[in-house]
């Protein structure tokens, strides 16, 4: 349970906390998917997801379909547009508290093909 009324069923994706303003930086390369980027950097329950971005990883054992996404909410800022492919080290945005948020954080969503994965896997 969580005390913000769209997840009081609790919500997919893990919640990292980080102060605002702290860099997002790629692992490795990526290829941006999606971006919104709309949104001041304040909570606003009207734009649940905030600032988003969706990278592209790659896909896994040369399988098709089979690629990582990741799905990053509630940033400040977006930095890149989609359709660029970034190198390794490239910061694309910074974290914050925009959407339904109860502070800055990152809210991460990992998904292999079409399927979620707990995003803390990555993560270690």
């Amino acid at each position: 349970e969580t005390d913000i009324p769209e997840h009081s069923s609790g919500h997919n994706g893990t919640d990292i906390s980080s102060p605002s303003g702290t860099p997002l930086t790629l692992p490795s390369q990526a290829v941006v998917v999606a971006v919104t980027n709309a949104y001041p950097n304040v909570v606003d329950y009207s734009h649940p997801r905030g600032n988003l971005i969706v990278l592209y990883y790659g896909e896994q054992n040369g399988v098709a379909g089979n690629g990582i996404f990741v799905l990053y909410q509630h940033l400040a800022d977006v930095s890149v547009s989609v359709g660029d492919v970034l190198p390794a080290g490239t910061t694309v945005a910074h974290s914050g508290t925009s959407g339904r948020s109860t502070g800055p954080h990152w809210h991460v969503e990992t998904y292999v093909g079409l399927t979620q994965l707990d995003a803390e896997v990555f993560l270690q």
